[in-house]
């Protein structure tokens, strides 16, 4: 038989779980959809901006986006929480200084590269980049005026984003890399990154909520003992 005792222990579990669903709410809160992270990307930056390209790694949306005029440009990496929303971690923004970008992210599985920018009059059919580690070429890209590709990293994070060397190859594999720069506006804001602190304490809130809750609740069980035998 379910007492008032009980149902009082399970509201106040409820209730604590509810609290603590909420604060993690707060954090993860941007639906996978492309209206829900541009306008949470614009909050987060406090600049209105437009999705360029996106797409989804582990539990992970890299996106690489502009404003209307395309001389500012910027990019972010949305997590996705346990309650299947996402949050920004932080953003870089700010005047197009190369045509092509390349960062690292990492992911709860593995590391990767993402390279990203814009294919000027569709000229650029291939990007070559080095690290000490290794060479990637990324191909037949002639047909893309908007360059997103996501490449597993095969040397050791470095917990940074990163602009690499490139060589940029047209469809007669020449080297047009000095040539794209033509293409580079100088105009636009300066660049700027923002950020939040790592979730830790988030996660540790929430617990404690839940903690308090469950304590709560073995009180009122236990003055309910106590009553019993007065």
């Amino acid at each position: 038989m379910i007492t008032k005792d009980k149902i009082l222990k399970i509201i106040i579990m409820a209730v604590a779980i509810l609290l603590a669903l909420m604060l993690y709410g707060t954090e993860y809160s941007i639906s996978n959809n492309v209206t829900a992270i541009e306008e949470g990307i614009s909050e987060f930056i406090e600049y209105d901006v437009e999705i360029i390209r996106m797409e989804k790694v582990d539990n992970t949306i890299f996106v690489y986006f502009a404003d209307q005029s395309k001389n500012n440009i910027g990019y972010t990496v949305l997590y996705k929480g346990l309650n299947f929303r996402y949050q920004i971690r932080k953003a870089n923004y700010g005047s197009r200084d190369r045509v092509i970008y390349i960062r690292e992210f990492k992911t709860y599985r593995n590391k990767y590269w993402a390279v990203y920018g814009t294919n000027f009059d569709e000229k650029i059919d291939k990007i070559v980049f080095d690290d000490e580690y290794s060479t990637i070429e990324l191909n037949d890209l002639g047909n893309m005026s908007e360059i997103l590709s996501i490449v597993e990293s095969k040397n050791e994070f470095s917990g940074a984003s990163v602009i690499f060397e490139y060589r940029l190859i047209d469809i007669g594999g020449n080297d047009i890399t000095k040539d794209m720069r033509s293409y580079i506006s100088d105009s636009g804001i300066n660049g700027f990154g923002r950020g939040k602190a790592e979730l830790f304490l988030l996660n540790v809130f929430c617990i404690v909520i839940i903690f308090i809750g469950y304590w709560i609740a073995r009180l009122v069980g236990r003055k309910v003992s106590v009553d019993s035998f007065t």
